[in-house]
């Protein structure tokens, strides 16, 4: 008996001592992994990143390509990724050496730049933050500068969706309706009137003097409404039962992107009277966007021999009777267009991609922006050598240097 009592009290202590230790998961001594290009040059300051609660670890690389990694590491995946460089999803083995390749083209880091854009046009920045602070910067290809800021209300706005329309700046707010805002001195924008319209329904489109507003939470009615210069509105008409992330009006469809459908199209040509015209059901598809007078349908990245690749679908939401453009490839998960010759995705690991392409030809990363913890909205303003907004950051895309 006193043996089995002895037995007891030595596994007790066992799982006490066990629980006690910062890391109970055992694990072999740190292990000295290295990061180089095919060509063997050392990748300094490239983030290795694993594991999973108390053995989450993510360290750079130093000037010689190498990291020290914790021996939980061994033998488990790890992502490894760097701006300007593909992320790579690899297992870690002991004193190991792993393979990233730059990219066709780099981003040059001009400066911070806090908020969501606005108006992205050329040396000129406008952007607004969830709290509703107005900010506008000056750029050129060395630099951002901030010129000016403000909060637009004397509280906090939880700023949501924000549109352009010629130069109005409309802005929806988590509980407290939508707010139109003159811009036609950027540097002193005019509040126009505030749209008290009530609860958590923040997704809108705006044309002419029609709203359209819905929820992304939970089924809701699409409201139509009427809006006014002094701040009155009233409803219309409405569509039950919708979860809307992303709507615009296309000319008399109003075309909306959602969890019940991708995408649902309604015949607004008669407002107060809208209709389903088309309820498109896509399972394979997870989400997508409206660019002009098309729905981008995007599905999951797939990763295999080192490679990311994914197929989004293009509708044409004007031309009913030949409504499905195309399904095209793209090597990072789309998210938006910058302009007829590049866009901006997802490759995961914090790492945005800047998409060379177009939406009816497929889209392939000329550069990427790698740096833990960003997450931030990302646009840009188009052309042969576009300027991005990723991480809270502008950056310009140049040619890599030979």
């Amino acid at each position: 008996m006193l043996k089995k009592y002895c037995f007891l009290a030595v596994f007790i202590l066992a799982i006490i001592t066990g629980c006690s230790k910062k890391n109970p998961v055992e694990s072999s001594a740190n292990i000295t992994v290295k990061v180089i290009t095919d060509n063997g040059v050392p990748v300094a300051g490239a983030w290795i990143e694993g594991g999973i609660d108390w053995d989450f670890y993510s360290v750079s690389t130093d000037s010689a390509g190498q990291a020290v990694l914790p021996g939980s590491a061994l033998s488990h995946t790890a992502a490894i990724y760097r701006t300007n460089y593909f992320p790579i999803f690899t297992e870690i083995i002991e004193s190991g050496q792993y393979y990233i390749q730059p990219t066709s083209k780099q981003l040059l880091e001009l400066g911070p730049v806090l908020g969501n854009p606005v108006k992205f046009g050329a040396g000129q920045l406008v952007t607004i933050d969830y709290w509703g602070w107005y900010r506008v910067y000056l750029y050129d290809t060395q630099s951002a500068v901030l010129m000016a800021s403000q909060q637009l209300q004397d509280s906090f706005l939880c700023v949501k969706q924000i549109k352009m329309s010629g130069d109005t700046m409309w802005f929806s707010t988590h509980d407290r309706g939508i707010y139109a805002y003159s811009l036609a001195a950027v540097s002193s924008p005019q509040l126009l009137f505030h749209l008290n319209i009530p609860g958590g329904r923040n997704v809108f489109a705006v044309k002419d003097s029609i709203l359209a507003i819905g929820s992304p939470w939970e089924p809701d009615s699409i409201s139509i409404i009427v809006w006014h210069g002094d701040g009155t509105w009233y409803k219309i008409s409405g569509m039950q039962k919708y979860i809307v992330t992303a709507m615009a009006f296309v000319g008399n469809n109003l075309v909306t992107m959602g969890y019940t459908g991708l995408p649902d199209i309604f015949d607004v040509s008669d407002p107060t009277h809208p209709y389903l015209g088309y309820h498109g059901l896509e399972p394979e598809y997870k989400g997508g966007f409206i660019y002009g007078q098309y729905a981008v349908l995007t599905c999951y990245l797939s990763y295999s021999k080192g490679k990311m690749a994914t197929q989004f679908k293009v509708i044409d939401v004007v031309i009913r009777d030949t409504m499905v453009v195309g399904t095209f490839n793209s090597d990072a998960y789309p998210m938006g267009v910058a302009s007829s010759q590049y866009g901006y995705g997802w490759m995961g690991s914090h790492t945005f991609s800047v998409l060379s392409g177009s939406i009816l030809s497929g889209f392939s990363t000329v550069a990427t922006m790698a740096e833990p913890g960003n997450y931030a909205t990302i646009t840009s303003n188009g052309g042969s050598h576009p300027y991005y907004l990723f991480g809270n950051k502008l950056w310009l895309v140049v040619d890599s240097k030979k």
